[in-house]
């Protein structure tokens, strides 16, 4: 599994945000495909994002990944600090 860096930002902030109470959370996109029972690694379609970015990603979480981070990339620039 890839660490917990947000992939609209690159904050690697993920574990100290969670023990501050900050959590971002994983997200599922349409493309998800889970992983064969114990193939070790990281699962396409399944990313973390900061707090900050994960109420937008969840709300494009119907789309495929790429296609989701196309539009959250062109996104205003206050919304993806």
């Amino acid at each position: 599994m890839k660490p917990a860096i947000c992939q609209l930002c690159q904050s690697d902030r993920g574990a100290a945000s969670v023990r501050a109470g900050d959590a971002g959370g994983y997200v599922e996109f349409a493309d998800f495909s889970r992983l064969p029972d114990g193939m070790l690694g990281h699962s396409p379609g399944f990313e973390w994002f900061c707090s900050v970015h994960l109420p937008a990603a969840k709300a494009l979480a119907h789309l495929p990944l790429d296609e989701a981070l196309a539009r959250l990339q062109v996104a205003p620039a206050d919304a993806r600090r």
